[in-house]
């Protein structure tokens, strides 16, 4: 929709992953890398936590000092990061299978030929893409029918949430405490954007009201 190719690589090897992503960022193309956040030196104060789904963009590096500059949407500037955290974030396999990360790196690029249909034109296509999503999911604990699935669940919290858990960190806590702790964190804080992404699709949509390619231009 905006005349943009997404290509994605894999590596068995850290290292080769590693070296191919420096020939990308020598072209002066950043890259986006899929990491699990337990080895990112600045959520070490969280506790022993892994989570494979976590994505960070690469902007640089210095090989003589051992340290990668990531940009991550916690923070407005670039992290230090070691080299070798990296590396560990990029090859994890805490976690099921399908989290893992598999060294996997996307780089972007304009389209050779530059076509694209007009900007509110693929902005419709786009908005409809995420309305069936929410209508009618691939897996049904997504979207409105895995609201309604949550819905139905609560009445039976005061008995699944009986008991003693530990938290992140190993300390016992009370399950309720901790679940309503981890809700509100996933829903308002951690989510990507914040709230589970309706504030950075909010944001999105109020940005359009305004675009003057969206309000004038071709397909407005």
């Amino acid at each position: 929709l905006l005349g943009i190719t997404l290509r994605k690589q894999s590596f068995t090897s850290a290292k080769k992953a590693w070296e191919e992503s420096k020939k990308m960022l020598t072209q002066n193309i950043p890259l986006i890398l899929k990491v699990d956040l337990g080895y990112l030196p600045y959520f070490e104060e969280e506790g022993e936590i892994h989570f494979g789904g976590h994505a960070i963009t690469l902007a640089g590096y210095n090989e003589e000092a051992g340290i990668a500059y990531v940009g991550d949407s916690e923070f407005e500037s670039f992290q230090e990061v070691p080299i070798e955290k990296l590396r560990e974030a990029r090859s994890s396999e805490h976690g099921p299978k399908f989290m893992h990360q598999s060294n996997a790196q996307f780089s972007k690029a304009r389209r050779p030929d530059g076509k694209h249909p007009p900007l509110a034109a693929g902005v419709k296509v786009a908005i409809k893409k995420v309305v069936d999503n929410m209508l009618r999911p691939s897996v049904n604990n997504n979207g409105v029918q895995g609201l309604k699935q949550f819905a139905v669940s609560i009445p039976h919290w005061d008995k699944k949430l009986q008991g003693i858990a530990k938290d992140p960190l190993g300390k016992s806590i009370s399950r309720a405490r901790l679940m309503f702790g981890l809700l509100h964190g996933y829903i308002e804080t951690w989510g990507t954007g914040g709230a589970s992404f309706r504030n950075l699709y909010s944001q999105f949509l109020e940005e359009l009201i305004s675009h003057p390619e969206v309000r004038n231009g071709p397909k407005a």
